[in-house]
């Protein structure tokens, strides 16, 4: 609840928030719920004590008349009931400002001793009902960081796995050799001398042969 701000947009006005009977209290402190986007419970001063209109944003507490120490958090909203003297039966409210000494304390208020927002110094225990306390803001919960992220090593390389019916594996070609056809080797031709074919040619005329030893 942003008390402070709201003490410098309206500390020495009036307020009518509903409209209705002009300054009361319920008005100072209706104006100051709406203020701070808090729900507003449409009841007398005194019915404020415990309503269930305003706990899901406040916290009740009840006041202890034998505890004069027990104080509440500035800005919390205090509730009076209807025996206080000059309420007609419908209590009061104001706002808790700070302590003053044991069992007195200064009250942000209106429409006690005027119908305008100011402070009364001198508010005692009596007569009071207890009071409420905006509930504090909820912490969000921490956001988990994830773990970082562990590479998945790959997979070693293995063989391929065996098809069910192998192929045998095809043998290879292996050429022919070629062997080569020999060559028939002729006889040297033996040339014979001039004059040896001219003896011949001779003796052939003269139907002579010739004796070869």
């Amino acid at each position: 609840m942003d008390y402070d701000t709201f003490i410098a947009n309206w500390l020495g006005k009036a307020i009518d928030w509903d409209g209705y009977f002009g300054p009361q209290c319920v008005d100072l402190v209706a104006q100051y719920c709406a203020d701070n986007g808090k729900p507003v419970a449409w009841a007398n001063a005194k019915d404020w004590a415990n309503n269930p209109a305003l706990s899901g944003a406040f916290d009740w507490t009840d006041n202890n008349p034998a505890d004069p120490n027990q104080y509440p958090n500035r800005g919390d909203i205090v509730v009076f009931n209807g025996n206080l003297p000059g309420s007609g039966g419908y209590g009061h409210i104001c706002i808790f400002d700070m302590k003053v000494s044991t069992g007195v304390w200064q009250g942000l208020d209106q429409n006690w001793g005027g119908q305008y927002v100011h402070f009364i110094p001198n508010h005692n225990w009596s007569y009071v009902m207890g009071w409420w306390t905006v509930k504090p803001t909820p912490v969000p919960a921490p956001v988990e960081t994830p773990p970082p992220s562990v590479p998945i090593p790959a997979p070693l390389p293995q063989p391929d796995p065996a098809p069910a019916n192998p192929t045998p594996p095809t043998p290879p070609i292996v050429p022919t050799p070629v062997v080569p056809t020999p060559t028939p080797i002729k006889p040297p031709v033996i040339k014979k001398p001039i004059w040896w074919t001219a003896m011949l040619v001779w003796l052939r005329r003269h139907n002579m042969k010739v004796v070869k030893k």
